[in-house]
Order: structure tokens, then C-alpha cells, then sequence
């Protein structure tokens, strides 16, 4: 697998039905899902021990700049106000079996766009999932090709 196949998908439809329209503007992206920890060490061992606790899922990544394109408003607009965008982060495309990721309502955190003049302008964004009625997911493509779910740390912890 390389990073030049993986996708970015914004939902244009509805939770029940999504439609998934491809960022093709992105360039780079990076997927950083990382446990928060607690200390679970007792005098029962010398060992210190730890548990998870909540997952942190950072999307960071760049966007070329080009007003009028949907999705690159879509982000914009999102920086700008308390919206979420409902978005897809998936290591392949949403129609080839095996591709995992993750489906979630993404805030925007942050935008940087370095104008440099020997720069072709892209917005470097931050996302984070935000607080809504639907629990961030991990996603699998199965046989169909169908997106399969799980919540991490309640559904077994697996790419459904």
C-alpha cells in the first residue's frame, strides 16, 4: 500500500445514506490515533503498569488552495465557525475491499497557509473529532464492497 492511494471522502448525503465526495485536493495527510493513558500500578507489583483510556484521532494534513471547489469551501467555512464536516479518512479507496480507516464529525482546529512566493498556496489544517450524536468509528470496506463499523474500545477493538 502507498499513501498516494489513500482518500479523503466529505459526506454529502446523510448519516443513513452517505454520499462520498472524494478531497482531491489534499496532498499530504497524516492519521495520528494515540492512547491516552492512567496509571493502574499497585503494590501488587513492582512493574508500573498503565491502562488506556480515550483515543486521540489527529488529522493533520494540506490542502491546495482553490476557492469555488466544494470540499475546499467545505473546510474553509468549517475553520470559521462551529460546524463539523462528516468525513471519511480511509488508507484506499471506498470501494476496494480490505481499505480501513476511520468515519467521524470533524471540527477544524487550525489552518496555516505559508504565501511564500515561491509557494503554490495550500491550507495545512488540523481536525479533531468533535462532539455530536455520532460516535467516531473505524471503518472497513468488506465484500460488496459494504463500510463495516466498530467504536473502538467497546466493539472488540477491531477494523469491523
Amino acid at each position: 500500500m502507498i499513501g498516494l492511494n489513500a482518500k479523503a471522502y466529505r459526506n454529502t448525503g446523510t448519516r443513513e445514506s452517505p454520499t462520498l465526495s472524494e478531497m482531491t485536493l489534499i496532498s499530504d495527510l497524516s492519521v495520528n490515533p494515540a492512547w491516552e493513558e492512567a496509571d493502574a500500578s499497585a503494590r501488587e507489583s513492582r512493574i508500573k503498569q498503565s491502562v488506556k483510556t480515550l483515543l486521540m484521532l489527529d488529522i493533520t494534513g494540506k490542502m491546495k488552495k482553490k476557492p469555488g471547489d466544494a470540499n475546499y469551501e467545505a473546510l474553509m467555512d468549517a475553520m470559521l465557525s462551529d460546524g463539523v464536516l462528516e468525513l471519511f479518512i480511509l488508507d484506499g479507496d471506498k470501494d476496494t475491499v480490505g481499505v480501513r480507516g476511520w468515519r467521524a464529525d470533524f471540527q477544524v482546529f487550525s489552518t496555516n497557509e505559508d504565501q511564500s512566493m515561491t509557494n503554490v498556496l495550500f491550507e495545512e489544517f488540523s481536525l479533531k473529532p468533535s462532539i455530536t450524536s455520532y460516535a467516531p468509528r473505524a471503518v472497513k470496506v468488506a465484500a460488496g464492497p459494504t463500510l463495516t463499523y466498530s467504536i473502538p474500545g467497546t466493539s472488540g477493538g477491531t477494523f469491523a
